[in-house]
């Protein structure tokens, strides 16, 4: 019993424990409020920068639009000048295209029926 007895004897006094556990308790309240508190301003740091990035990323994706869309009206095929051969109806015409021959085609709801004549372009 002597041995229980010293162990005993070797813990410190409750009321300077109680005031260390405090301090100890104290002193990981704050680390672990400071480390809240980093992270949460790596959030808004990270949602800031994905919201930028996504605004980056939305009007580049505008441009590759737009230049895709124009690529395509460059790669239409070019408008051919064409000779009237003849007043076929009220909205055709026969044209002669010089290296391919000749084709029915519609008037454009702009041009003057009156203007087309044999020979003009």
């Amino acid at each position: 019993m002597s041995s229980s007895t010293a162990i005993r004897g070797a813990q410190p006094s409750s009321t300077s424990n109680a005031a260390d556990n405090g301090d100890s308790l104290q002193g990981i309240r704050e680390y672990y409020l400071h480390k809240i508190q980093v992270a949460e301003q790596n959030i808004v740091d990270k949602t800031q920068n994905l919201r930028r990035l996504e605004a980056q990323r939305n009007t580049l994706n505008t441009r590759v639009r737009l230049l895709k869309d124009e690529l395509n009206l460059l790669q239409e095929p070019a408008l051919s000048v064409a000779e009237v051969v003849k007043v076929i109806g009220k909205n055709k015409v026969l044209v002669k295209l010089h290296p391919e021959g000749r084709n029915v085609v519609d008037i454009a709801d702009g041009i003057d029926i009156a203007s087309l004549k044999p020979t003009t372009r």
